[in-house]
């Protein structure tokens, strides 16, 4: 399953999200959702110990100032990217 992050990570329980997830799920942040994945956000440990690559939409990153904040764990992408993920992945869920 694909799941998409489009809040704060202060403003959704990404805990939760973690502990929904199986191995071949995939978590894409995008809008304000790209919060979380900075190197300075208190969440990203959890993120990474889950044993999943969170990825990031570049251009919503880049629109919010942070794509040099961008942890070097996670995998940045573009929309050609996310159409991708959803190729493989045919069920999606948008986690508020």
């Amino acid at each position: 399953m694909l799941y998409t992050v489009s809040q704060s990570p202060f403003r959704t329980d990404i805990q939760s999200l973690l502990n929904l997830l199986s191995p071949e799920d995939d978590i894409l942040f995008t809008e304000d959702g790209v919060i979380a994945a900075t190197n300075e956000n208190p969440l990203l440990p959890a993120l990474i110990q889950s044993g999943h690559i969170p990825c990031v939409l570049r251009e919503d990153a880049q629109a919010r100032g942070l794509l040099p904040y961008l942890s070097g764990k996670v995998r940045i992408i573009d929309y050609n990217g996310f159409i991708e993920l959803t190729v493989i992945h045919t069920q999606h869920f948008a986690w508020e």
